[in-house]
């Protein structure tokens, strides 16, 4: 049974990589037609304007793959909606469909703000309002930081929601050199694979599989030189 696991985390993160490897090669064009681009700047090592948009097709292979394939489960005879909450949101505990709604629409509020943000630029204060939004959206469908003494939901919130700007802050800065913000995002992602127990956590490590595919995908398009950002 776990042989035939990895099996299925070779298959999802092969596909999702082909998938994003050919989505973040339409955005470029789209990016070039729309001319929505990187300008070379004071604190920017390009001479030449960029495309932008290579977040979306990452967020559009992720969510593309979790959609399809938790579709198909739920329509096929052999598995259906139940063996999805036994064998799969089970793995998140109680609640597991409210949990995983909670990664997909924080994860989407983040984006969303992000592509407002490449097209128009907002201010610093409504970012980090729209990221405590988001942490709090995670927060709030039981996906919280609860070790020691943060079992306090009150604490454990604040913990969660600070995290969540930690981190989505640090990519965000992080992201000033060709192939950085996007290698250390895979990384971390396999770091976190490699972690987890091989017979617990199954629906986190597919998701990390195709999180790892998605954003792999655009990182053969954003090595140096670069021919898309993030």
């Amino acid at each position: 049974m776990n042989e035939h696991r990895y099996l299925i985390y070779a298959y999802v993160l092969g596909v999702s990589l082909l998938v994003s490897l050919a989505a973040t090669a339409v955005m470029r064009r789209v990016a070039l037609r729309l001319g929505v681009m990187d300008h070379p700047g004071e604190r920017k090592i390009h001479r030449d304007p960029v495309p932008y948009l290579g977040g979306v097709a990452i967020v559009f292979t992720f969510y593309l793959m979790i959609g399809a394939h938790l579709l198909a489960l739920a329509i096929s005879d052999r598995f259906g909606s139940d063996w999805i909450d036994a064998n799969l949101l089970g793995y998140l505990g109680d609640g597991g469909k409210v949990k995983l709604a909670g990664i997909l629409a924080g994860g989407f509020l983040i984006f969303l703000l992000g592509l407002v943000d490449d097209l128009r630029s907002i201010s610093p204060w409504v970012k980090l309002t729209g990221q405590i939004v988001a942490g709090l959206v995670l927060a709030l469908s039981g996906l919280r930081i609860e070790v020691f003494v943060l079992s306090n939901v009150w604490l454990s919130t604040a913990v969660t929601v600070f995290w969540v700007v930690l981190m989505t802050n640090s990519l965000n800065l992080l992201d000033n050199m060709d192939g950085l913000s996007g290698g250390v995002a895979v990384i971390a992602a396999v770091s976190f694979f490699l972690t987890l127990q091989p017979y617990q956590d199954h629906l986190v490590r597919f998701l990390l599989m195709i999180f790892i595919g998605s954003v792999a995908g655009f990182l053969w398009h954003n090595l140096n030189p670069a021919r898309i950002f993030m």
